[in-house]
């Protein structure tokens, strides 16, 4: 059985099983290794939305189908890895302290 990563791009045509998948290259998935708070969101903001890009709705057309039901559940972990961060940076704020070290947190 096949399981798509749905960090991965489309396979190669007439690849078949054993087709190789070639890691999507996304500009800013870096942000989980930023140590500034609001950087750090900034940073998933973007990642959040070059991944929607790669969201679209199912297909199933001519005895082939297209689901991209990963990459939806990957981007709500981002949403609500966003809705988190934008609290932690929100409390933050409240004291002035807009840099924070979230690896130790």
């Amino acid at each position: 059985m096949y399981i798509k990563n749905p960090l991965c791009g489309p396979r190669r045509p007439g690849g078949g099983e054993k087709a190789r998948h070639k890691p999507m290259a996304y500009a800013y998935s870096d942000y989980i290794t930023m140590d500034d708070g609001v950087a750090k969101r900034t940073q998933l903001r973007l990642h959040i939305q070059e991944v929607s890009q790669g969201v679209t709705p199912d297909v199933a057309k001519g005895g082939s189908s297209r689901s991209s039901g990963q990459m939806a559940v990957y981007l709500q972990s981002l949403k609500d890895e966003l809705r988190e961060l934008n609290r932690t940076v929100k409390q933050l704020a409240g004291g002035n302290a807009y840099l924070v070290n979230l690896n130790n947190a």
